[in-house]
């Protein structure tokens, strides 16, 4: 079986986000990295940031072949944490040179929590771009709705499992093919 990891992007790591995170991956083992708990900088055009955990977690990445991006609706954007953990991307092209080209072909997709009945056109654009920009493969976003009491939509748990046991059969293609 193939690794998966799962980046979360929440400031609150227990609540919509990671029960949508985990509709999604069902019982399929995956390493869950809650960036809020980890010292990721915003991006530094003198690399002054080096040392903060942004490379080790790219270390993880690259030696995944299934990549998971999770965050909340944030006002209509994704997390602050996320979209500061993908403008460090730049890094893996001019500083960490040695882990860019590892993340090619890396098979991943985006799972989003909020409150709308639907996500915002164009919501993934950023993760998109930055998959077609790494030569990553992306393959599409689950958005599941929670109602005012924060219970995930019924509906919206069977599609994020149906998804996720599409997503996560490429786990297993390599390994019978």
């Amino acid at each position: 079986m193939k690794k998966t990891i799962a980046i979360l992007g929440s400031s609150r790591s227990d609540e919509n986000t990671m029960l949508a995170l985990r509709a999604v991956l069902g019982d399929h083992p995956a390493e869950i990295i809650d960036i809020s708990a980890c010292n990721i900088t915003p991006y530094d055009y003198k690399h002054q940031n080096i040392d903060d955990d942004f490379k080790p977690i790219a270390e993880e990445m690259a030696n995944s072949d299934l990549i998971i991006y999770a965050t909340p609706v944030d006002w209509c954007a994704m997390s602050s944490q996320l979209k500061t953990f993908f403008e460090r991307f730049s890094e893996l092209i001019s500083v960490h040179t040695e882990l860019g080209p590892k993340m090619k072909g890396k098979e991943c997709c985006l799972v989003v929590a909020g409150e709308e009945e639907e996500l915002s056109a164009g919501f993934d654009m950023p993760v998109r771009k930055t998959c077609d920009y790494m030569e990553m493969q992306f393959h599409g976003t689950m958005y599941c709705a929670f109602d005012n009491e924060n219970n995930l939509r019924l509906s919206d748990e069977e599609q994020a499992k149906a998804f996720g046991k599409q997503f996560l059969a490429l786990a297993n293609e390599s390994v019978q093919g």
